[in-house]
């Protein structure tokens, strides 16, 4: 039934929002008892269709302007809905979440029409220079800058955030990689425009704390000069289990982590992190 088929992609969607946002804090619902119709209507208790979805999304930019984003989802969506707004929502594949993509769109067109007043290696650049969010996979930089982000976070434990670092990172062609646990290490390197795509992307989800910690900049004669100035070969998730555990009960073995930077020549990023001399 086309019908069960896309109100089971809708809870999905829902469900994966409700673990990037805090519920009634950055999403609200009108209706507090929206979703649970169409769970009863998947799972064969009702006969009776459900209520179209609507939710409200308060957020900020990377320039801290507040946005409010309103959704509301037809019976179809995402299978039979192709919004016409505006031609980037329109250029979105059917069948496929689309809410993650246009706010990202959204804060990025805030973010460019908003003059940003503090210091960030990302957006301090000329209005020329202007980032997208989303939609550039093996983008080509204009200003020939290399670049190297190093990312702190409070904590990464979701398995949603931790498989799209790796996708967004990928796609970018960015090596480095993501240390997962508590805290969280990010290292992304590559051309500095993709670099600043993956960091305005990345610190729109819901984070605890998220900062870069430090960024380096060389600029390059031509693109074929970025091998030469990397550190890593791919972008992987790498772990250091020091303790047999679950989830959260997970630690980390800091030495080990110690010796993957002097391996990949960055021993003075576990200084850096930790403020502990790399031993050699």
């Amino acid at each position: 039934m086309a019908l069960l088929k896309s109100l089971k992609k809708q809870l999905f969607e829902l469900e994966l929002l409700e673990s990037m946002y805090a519920v009634s804090e950055e999403m609200f619902y009108p209706d507090d008892n929206c979703v649970a119709p169409i769970r009863s209507f998947i799972d064969g208790q009702t006969n009776e269709l459900p209520s179209v979805v609507l939710f409200t999304l308060n957020l900020k930019d990377a320039a801290q302007n507040r946005v409010e984003i309103t959704f509301q989802f037809p019976l179809m969506y995402p299978d039979e809905m192709r919004p016409q707004c505006i031609s980037y929502i329109a250029s979105l594949p059917l069948g496929e979440p689309m809410v993650c993509e246009i706010v990202w769109w959204i804060l990025n067109k805030v973010a460019e029409s908003a003059s940003c007043t503090f210091s960030d290696p990302c957006i301090d650049q000329t209005r020329n220079d202007v980032l997208d969010v989303v939609g550039h996979k093996g983008r080509v930089s204009n200003g020939k800058s290399f670049s190297r982000l190093w990312i702190f976070c409070h904590h990464i434990f979701n398995s949603w955030k931790r498989r799209n670092i790796l996708t967004v990172a990928k796609s970018l062609d960015l090596t480095g990689f993501c240390l997962p646990g508590k805290p969280g290490i990010v290292a992304v390197e590559g051309l500095k425009e993709n670099c600043c795509i993956f960091w305005r992307t990345v610190k729109t989800w819901t984070w605890k704390k998220i900062m870069i910690k430090n960024s380096e900049t060389m600029t390059i004669e031509n693109e074929a000069d970025i091998d030469g100035l990397r550190k890593f070969i791919d972008f992987q998730e790498i772990s250091f289990v020091s303790t047999v555990g679950l989830g959260r009960t997970v630690h980390m073995d800091m030495g080990d982590f110690r010796t993957y930077l002097a391996d990949h020549h960055c021993e003075e990023a576990f200084k850096m992190y930790f403020g502990v001399a790399s031993e050699s």
